[in-house]
């Protein structure tokens, strides 16, 4: 065969590649952000007070082979967020909390807490990236904010911001009530079905990009089942399951150009691992101590 019909060939194969990729893409299930009453800096302003607030609550994990694992792979898959989801106010951090139960939430403007009871259960890297790609597109869609901008017309017909926020006189006790009596779950932790949908599959498509299988998501579920057979996983109180989402991330993969050899499992993931290993065993939430460990 001669040069010419050499090219020939590499140009068709990758023409047809290209025809692939964008049939693929075109296939995708396009995701709209729900109604928000708020703005984008409302949503990191929110965000960073909750976080401190949560510093203050749980106590987190300060190893350097856990946390600089956990940031860089929630900080690559940030990377592959869809174009129309991105804000640039938003900076994506994780924090790993050093509690047993299999749990993880994120907070408006990119932060994002996991506990280690998940980084313990995962089987491998593909599974714990399906849970941060998860909570990063629930960040993207700005679901924390849009689920407040419901809640508080429906419930209160008051502008909930600038109650948090001290814009009234006198609303300390507002405040109070707002980030503690009512809690970090009724405002930000705990989704409707059709954003748990809609997270798993932004989430899906981030995990494509970045290398994974997508199907890794579902086998996570499988994974919480296996592990707390005798009550229901706290994660699925947080993140209902619809009886559906393992089918839906299966479709989703369907229409992605997933890598024929997908990352399962790096050397930050073994050192993590490790890691735990060496650790005393987690508390409990209930059992925890509050403040940091140091």
């Amino acid at each position: 065969m001669n040069k010419r019909h050499v090219f020939a060939r590499r140009t068709a194969t990758v023409t047809l590649v290209t025809a692939i990729a964008s049939a693929l893409a075109g296939a995708q299930t396009r995701i709209v952000p729900p109604d928000n009453s708020y703005t984008v800096a409302q949503d990191v302003e929110m965000g960073r007070r909750a976080a401190e607030e949560a510093r203050r609550t749980f106590p987190l994990m300060r190893d350097d082979n856990v946390t600089s694992f956990v940031q860089d792979t929630g900080r690559r898959l940030a990377s592959a967020i869809p174009p129309e989801l991105r804000h640039p106010e938003f900076e994506y951090t994780f924090e790993v909390v050093n509690v047993k139960e299999i749990n993880a939430f994120a907070l408006p403007g990119g932060i994002v807490f996991v506990n280690r009871g998940t980084l313990e259960a995962v089987h491998d890297e593909g599974e714990l990236a399906g849970v941060l790609a998860h909570e990063i597109s629930h960040v993207a869609l700005r679901h924390g904010t849009s689920q407040m901008s419901k809640a508080y017309v429906a419930k209160r017909g008051i502008d909930i911001f600038r109650t948090i926020f001290g814009r009234r006189d006198g609303d300390a006790d507002s405040v109070a009530e707002a980030l503690g009596g009512l809690g970090l779950n009724t405002l930000f932790l705990s989704f409707s079905r059709e954003a748990e949908t809609e997270a798993d599959l932004v989430g899906a498509r981030m995990l494509a990009e970045r290398g994974y299988d997508p199907i890794e998501m579902s086998r996570f579920f499988d994974t919480l089942r296996r592990v707390e057979t005798n009550r229901i996983p706290e994660f699925f109180s947080d993140h209902p399951d619809t009886g559906n989402r393992a089918q839906a991330v299966a479709d989703a993969r369907a229409t992605l150009p997933v890598s024929p050899t997908p990352i399962t499992v790096t050397d930050g993931f073994w050192s993590m691992k490790k890691a735990f290993r060496l650790m005393p065993a987690a508390h409990s939430m209930r059992e925890r101590r509050v403040g940091p460990d140091r």
